[in-house]
């Protein structure tokens, strides 16, 4: 068994609905607060030229005023929407991982289509907690990016195969959260796309090669973020999701990819 690298934090909705970033939502606040402040201050421009036409000092004075009032609280309110959205998903991590280790997962260094296989986790814990449930997910994660017009818009759904939905405890300083699991990858199921082989076959292409040309490093960066990948619009991976539930704290919540290759299980092996 291997350790299994970290993948990612969050979790897309369950059964292929799309995944909304916190980033996402404060865009779409943001527009609204704008269009707000648009109409405010449309409003507030008409109430000076009634106040200048009547050449009345006192509605000139209640409008600047307003506009001043206003345009602090929208801006206030701009920024407490990035704060909540953004921060929350920042300081909620880092403060789940002020009570716990980080964790030690061993997998297969790799699995066929159709194979069971066993996940060890062990966690150390920093500090008293009381755990309310523990669930682990067997996850397909699907990656699609697309265009629209001239707009690129990338979905990501993640299609749950098996979960394992465990009992807490109190946990003291010191002690080990161990859980011992058997997943299976449907035998009806994609391996995980592009494949290794795909990679690395495509790093000899003329694209790649181009590009590795003019700027090593650069090449280097854009083929480990996928964006030189041969299949760059669409991909596969599977991964074993683990959320711990801790009472008045932050949620532990990491997912760890699992290799799955293009190869059939069968009794007699590879």
């Amino acid at each position: 068994m291997t350790q299994l690298q970290p993948s990612f934090s969050g979790k897309s909705a369950i059964g292929g609905e799309n995944n909304t970033s916190a980033i996402g939502i404060a865009i779409a606040v943001f527009g609204i607060l704008t269009c707000a402040a648009i109409g405010v201050f449309t409003a507030e421009g008409g109430v000076l030229i009634i106040g200048a036409v009547a050449n009345n000092t006192i509605i000139i004075g209640i409008a600047t005023a307003g506009t001043f009032l206003i345009t602090g609280l929208i801006c206030l309110s701009i920024v407490g929407v990035l704060v909540l959205t953004v921060g929350s998903r920042l300081i909620g991590g880092g403060l789940s991982r002020a009570k716990l280790e980080a964790p030690e997962v061993l997998g297969p260094e790799r699995v066929r289509v159709g194979e069971r296989f066993n996940v060890q986790y062990r966690q150390a814990v920093k500090g008293d907690i009381n755990v309310t449930g523990i669930t682990i997910d067997l996850l397909l994660r699907e990656w699609v990016r697309y265009t629209s017009g001239t707009d690129t818009y990338t979905d990501v759904h993640d299609h749950l195969i098996k979960r394992h939905e465990l009992r807490g405890g109190l946990f003291s300083r010191g002690s080990i959260i161990p859980q011992d699991l058997r997943f299976e990858i449907p035998r009806n199921a994609i391996h995980t796309f592009p494949t290794p082989q795909m990679l690395e076959a495509h790093k000899q292409s003329e694209e790649v090669q181009k590009v590795m040309r003019r700027n090593p490093k650069l090449a280097e960066r854009m083929l480990s973020q996928g964006t030189l990948s041969p299949t760059r619009n669409n991909r596969l991976s599977w991964h074993v999701h683990v959320q711990i539930d801790i009472e008045r704290w932050p949620d532990f919540n990491q997912a760890f990819e699992v290799p799955v290759v293009a190869d059939l299980y069968s009794d007699e092996g590879f």
